[in-house]
């Protein structure tokens, strides 16, 4: 093989290793686990990651925590109020290697319904579930209509990631120079400039 078909070679086999191993590790980072939690099993999704955003390494003191709250989830306060803390104690699982968390305005509508009661019963919230903690659009749990779109955006952060990982991958076209943009799949339009001579 000529030097440049050499470097076309190299740069098709790098993409296919490298979408073949982000397909591998998005299906299996092995961190989803099935929910256990009783007052979390009836969700639209039924795997969670751990550790939480509250770092709890396993379901067992999530749910010992969450359990606490029951009297607000009995009261139905709130009908935002299960999947609010749900997301927190028992995130939705996805490709990603981190929990995604609650939106502002889930956390605001689960709050606001049961905020009366709370201070009724004299029960302060932990800081963590400050709503302004939260963000306000991206990549957060808003209600549970947007699990399949949660999951989609889950999927392109994560392949997105995986690309960042190899930045000289993308920077080879651009720091060797090309005779001109890829604008076919020809593997001429491949070949760094002066590898002919």
């Amino acid at each position: 093989m000529m030097p440049s078909q050499l470097k076309a070679f190299h740069f098709w086999t790098v993409l296919v290793v490298t979408t073949f191993t982000m397909n591998i590790h998005a299906q299996q980072h092995g961190r989803c686990e099935p929910i256990v939690i009783p007052l979390c099993k009836d969700l639209p999704y039924n795997k969670t990651i751990m550790p939480n955003v509250f770092r709890h390494q396993s379901q067992v003191v999530a749910g010992s925590e969450i359990e606490q709250l029951s009297p607000f989830l009995d009261a139905k306060c709130s009908p935002h109020l299960r999947l609010f803390l749900c997301s927190m104690y028992v995130p939705v699982c996805t490709v990603l290697e981190e929990p995604i968390q609650p939106c502002r305005s889930l956390c605001e509508k689960a709050q606001n319904g049961c905020k009366n009661l709370m201070e009724k019963l004299g029960y302060i919230l932990p800081a963590a579930l400050n709503c302004d903690n939260f963000q306000t659009s991206g990549l957060c749990v808003h209600d549970d209509k947007n699990m399949e779109l949660l999951a989609e955006r889950s999927q392109a952060i994560f392949r997105r990631r995986q690309l960042e990982r190899f930045p000289d991958f993308f920077n080879t076209r651009t720091t060797r120079g090309l005779q001109q943009p890829p604008t076919s799949t020809t593997a001429k339009n491949f070949i760094p400039e002066g590898s002919l001579s």
